[in-house]
């Protein structure tokens, strides 16, 4: 074990035995060996670190990691990661930057690690944060809570004070999902109010209905603008029933939003790069692979530079599947199922699978024993398995 290791669980315990487990849900998030987190910063960069190793310390999960360098790709809008061997460090839950656990991939040789889901699913399991506000609303706001406290008086906000507020806290929101739900609004009104409780609305049983159904509005308002900008994500929902256009579908039907783990569901095309270039590399990638020696590498490479030509065809023009991969061939081949449930989702295909597996396995086991006994086999070779499987699970380390 890591000197960096043993020091810290001879701070936390006396005990000589401390226990590791190869995996472990905290507050609803799994984590396991292999795994990405991030913990502190520096130069306004996230560090990240590798999951090594867990181990439970007077009951509490702490992680042994290994830490990796990063620097952020705007090209493909994630971190590039490389490691920096011998750096180790212990961390405990709380001491990490969200609870969110991360799954790494590689391009072109390079490991990589998305941000937006790291900010994205934060929502599930922890209150809104609330963002930061002007200079001189914080300032309104410090001396409004300072009353509120003394006196029980709510603050009269401007005009362009709440505007500011309504800003902020739509595109903090935007950050989490371009088409929140009432229950996500209502959340993000509950914390506004509680953070600021010089922000309460009397006479109203919540205290915050009001903002929330400004914050709906504004929100509103505020994909206006992106779609107006361009943003793929809430542009593809543009040309619904308006005046010029009264006999198109109303404005709240077949809204193309993102569902279940969707997180790159209609990103914006590369950077310098338009849907004509884009569709030269798809017929590249056509071509190798068509060929008998297949350049995987290459083929992954094309494959992430088109993926926003490919989200777009298939939420835009909903295809066949045959069409699909008649026009996307790559998506036959195993690794390229893997990369693309990757790129959606900024999950491990197989790391996702197996642990549901592992979740499951001890049922699973059971089943299997009972049909072995029905069955009159032995189930000595699955007895072995079991108790391999459980030294993996819980095994004593002495310090």
């Amino acid at each position: 074990m890591p000197d960096c290791a043993k020091v810290f669980i001879q701070g936390q315990t006396t005990s000589n035995t401390v226990y590791t487990t190869s995996r472990v849900t905290v507050d609803g998030t799994d984590y396991a060996p292999g795994m990405f987190v991030s913990a502190g910063a520096c130069g306004r960069l996230l560090q990240f670190w590798r999951i090594d190793e867990i181990f439970l310390v007077n009951n509490i999960v702490s992680l042994l990691c290994s830490s990796f360098e990063s620097w952020y790709v705007e090209h493909v809008r994630c971190y590039e990661l490389s490691p920096m061997p011998g750096r180790l460090s212990v961390f405990q839950i709380s001491d990490l930057n969200d609870t969110i656990t991360l799954a790494a991939y590689s391009i072109d040789g390079r490991l990589m690690l998305s941000l937006r889901r790291y900010i994205l699913l934060r929502v599930a399991s922890r209150q809104f944060p609330v963002p930061a506000f002007s200079y001189e609303v914080e300032h309104i706001l410090r001396e409004g809570n300072s009353a509120f406290e003394k006196t029980g008086k709510v603050l009269q906000l401007t005009r362009d004070q709440k505007h500011d507020i309504l800003d902020k806290v739509s595109a903090a929101i935007y950050n989490f999902k371009a088409y929140p739900s009432d229950k996500e609004l209502s959340k993000a009104a509950e914390a506004l109010v509680t953070k600021h409780p010089c922000l309460r609305e009397l006479g109203s049983d919540t205290g915050w209905y009001g903002w929330k159904t400004s914050i709906k509005f504004k929100m509103g308002n505020y994909r206006n603008k992106l779609r107006r900008a361009g943003c793929m994500e809430v542009a593809v929902n543009a040309g619904k029933r308006s005046k010029t256009s009264p006999d198109n579908e109303p404005s709240h039907s077949n809204i193309k939003r993102a569902r279940r783990a969707k997180v790159n569901y209609l990103p914006d095309l590369p950077q310098g790069h338009d849907a004509s270039t884009l569709e030269q590399q798809r017929v590249e990638i056509t071509e190798e692979v068509q060929k008998a020696e297949k350049n995987l590498v290459v083929v992954d490479k094309k494959m992430q530079m088109t993926f926003a030509l490919r989200r777009n065809e298939i939420i835009t023009s909903p295809s066949p599947v045959k069409e699909i991969l008649g026009r996307w061939p790559a998506l036959r081949l195993e690794s390229q199922v893997c990369a693309e449930f990757q790129r959606i989702t900024n999950q491990n295909l197989a790391n996702t699978f197996y642990a549901e597996l592992d979740h499951h396995s001890l049922r699973l086991m059971s089943l299997y024993r009972q049909r072995v006994a029905k069955t009159g086999k032995t189930a000595d070779a699955l007895a072995e398995f079991l108790r391999v499987h459980d030294l993996k699970v819980l095994s004593p380390i002495v310090v």
